[in-house]
């Protein structure tokens, strides 16, 4: 099961794109945000914001970026994995 566009539970208003809860032997859920548009200066500010606010907080982080879409199974099944759960 995921969740997506699901609010962090934090005091600031931030989303993140799809949330995998805990289960079995895991203590902690792990978000996933695609960060994929590099060109805007204003999508980029938000995206140092969105990072610091996961790392403030120590939330499981899955970053995916453009250079990974053309591969995402691959590249998500690996991310994940290193996060214990398991995919197949």
């Amino acid at each position: 099961m995921h969740v997506y566009e699901r609010k962090l539970p934090i005091a600031e208003n931030v989303y993140c794109v799809f949330y995998i809860p805990a289960f079995k032997n895991q203590s902690k859920g792990v978000y996933i945000e695609y960060l994929g548009i590099e060109s805007s200066p204003r999508y980029l500010e938000r995206k140092e914001e969105k990072l610091e606010i996961y790392n403030k907080y120590q939330f499981q982080l899955i970053e995916l970026i453009d250079d990974e879409m053309q591969n995402i199974e691959e590249v998500l099944t690996q991310k994940l994995i290193s996060f214990g759960i398991t995919v197949y």
